[in-house]
């Protein structure tokens, strides 16, 4: 069976939590391989709604990835979402 690993950050301890995760959870759960902003979305909000932020970090980082894709959008700048959302927290190369 194929795993993923997924990282999660705890801005409150400031450690990071490592959980292998089933992608096909996922994509059961929303019809389609998850995005990394979707799945960000997933694991940082209240009981998984998607708009109230158990931190304020994630709830910045939430608008700093919206603002840049409207951004590339309003100038018809084709947006590869998961790159754009590692470059915005920092993510790896």
């Amino acid at each position: 069976m194929y795993f993923h690993l997924v990282v999660f950050y705890s801005f409150s301890s400031s450690i990071l939590i490592f959980k292998r995760t089933n992608p096909k959870k996922y994509k059961k759960l929303w019809g389609h391989d998850p995005a990394h902003h979707e799945l960000f979305l997933y694991t940082h909000t209240k009981n998984h709604d998607g708009v109230t932020f158990l931190v304020d970090k994630a709830k910045k980082i939430h608008d700093d990835f919206m603002e840049r894709c409207a951004r590339l959008e309003a100038i018809g700048e084709e947006i590869d979402e998961d790159k754009l959302f590692d470059d915005v927290v920092g993510g790896h190369d």
